[in-house]
């Protein structure tokens, strides 16, 4: 049986392929039951590195947080895994695409506030995302437009104990993970990671969305751990103050405090959320979430933003405005997985930011999240209503 004829979970039809995640590739689908269209990643059980179950069990710890995808089913069946997740919208690298491949300052600052809470909230369910880059974030369909999503936890990491919040201890040795062009110093000089690694790659992520390019993009060597280190060089030879120039001196604080952060320390994100909307507000702004790519006129969009999604100012501006809040620590129980074992061979495959980028995802009218669901990738269960959770 081919995967396209394949009825996954015994109500998810699969449509055509629409992307390539790091790990697997990415389906249009259909619950036939409640008609809901959704994305389903799939890896093959025989791939060299297998990973999309441990993904989902991450996924799965993490529902209920803003800007986290909802999952509604994970497991195995004939010769494939899957992971199924409602639809999404098009990724930051894509809208940055759309934009001449800068965004201005209001943009910027405002998904600033948004990625520091997503990433507070992944940390504080004691993971490191440690893939930080533009591919990995995408905005929501419809109603969920101004919200952007964090996506792609293949690489992800317990950093401490869910229970007594032991951190991990600091290793050294380790090879680069995640995308080159975003990665730490410390990543590249190879400590093992803890949040303020991802903290720093967001950095250099907000200061490439707003100059357009970093100075150690276009690296060229013989061989990629060759050009991994003529990237270090470059990253530590670049002064922070060189970095940051033509941008508000907010981007300079924000580098100057995650690069000096300890290893196992818990970084201020009140702070750092704080440095920018004071800057948001000097500059007399709106937080409207009306993005660059909002302005951009329907018929020079994708084709994938169909009038299923009016991405208009008036509907924005006619939404319930909110802005992020502080995570309310009562409401987010601790992880039901605190026994599993973190994965590590997967430690030795970087992923170069050379790679063909994530295809974005068809945005869809986003459905009613459904409780998810997670089967035993040790078991073979029947399809439909005889799928099983952990």
């Amino acid at each position: 049986m081919s995967i396209i004829e394949l009825r996954v979970c015994g109500r998810y039809k699969l449509g055509p392929k629409i992307g390539v995640g790091s790990f697997g590739q990415i389906y249009l689908a259909k619950n036939v039951q409640s008609n809901q269209d959704v994305a389903i990643k799939i890896e093959e059980v025989k791939s060299k590195h297998p990973q999309l179950l441990y993904e989902g069990k991450i996924l799965q710890n993490l529902q209920g947080g803003v800007g986290i995808p909802s999952m509604l089913w994970c497991g195995q069946e004939n010769d494939f895994n899957f992971l199924v997740m409602d639809l999404l919208g098009q990724n930051l690298e894509e809208l940055l695409v759309l934009c001449k491949r800068a965004f201005t300052l209001k943009t910027v600052l405002m998904l600033a506030d948004q990625l520091i809470s997503n990433l507070e909230y992944i940390h504080f369910k004691n993971y490191v995302h440690r893939d930080i880059k533009p591919e990995n974030f995408l905005m929501g369909c419809a109603k969920k437009s101004h919200i952007v999503y964090t996506i792609d936890f293949g690489l992800s990491k317990r950093y401490r104990d869910a229970r007594t919040h032991e951190h991990i201890p600091l290793k050294e040795g380790k090879p680069l993970i995640g995308t080159a062009r975003y990665a730490s110093i410390n990543t590249h000089k190879g400590f093992e990671q803890s949040r303020r690694d991802d903290l720093e790659a967001l950095g250099y992520m907000l200061i490439y969305f707003l100059k357009g390019t970093l100075p150690w993009q276009g690296i060229r060597a013989n061989r990629k751990e060759e050009k991994y280190q003529k990237i270090m060089e470059k990253k530590i030879q670049t002064p922070i103050d060189q970095l940051c120039k033509g941008v508000p001196n907010e981007f300079q604080q924000f580098m100057n405090y995650v690069r000096n952060l300890r290893y196992d320390e818990k970084p201020d994100y009140s702070f750092l959320k704080k440095i920018f909307k004071e800057r948001f507000v000097k500059e007399g702004y709106e937080y409207d979430y009306v993005y660059d790519w909002i302005l951009i006129p329907m018929s020079t969009r994708s084709p994938f933003y169909s009038s299923k999604i009016p991405l208009t100012i008036e509907l924005l501006q006619n939404e319930e405005k909110f802005l992020i809040k502080e995570y309310d620590k009562d409401r987010f129980g601790e992880s039901n997985f605190s026994n599993w074992n973190m994965v590590e061979e997967l430690d030795n495959n970087p992923v170069d930011e050379d790679q063909q980028p994530d295809q974005n995802i068809k945005p869809v009218e986003q459905q009613k999240p459904k409780k998810p669901e997670v089967q035993q990738p040790a078991q073979q269960q029947k399809k439909d209503k005889d799928c099983a959770i952990f």
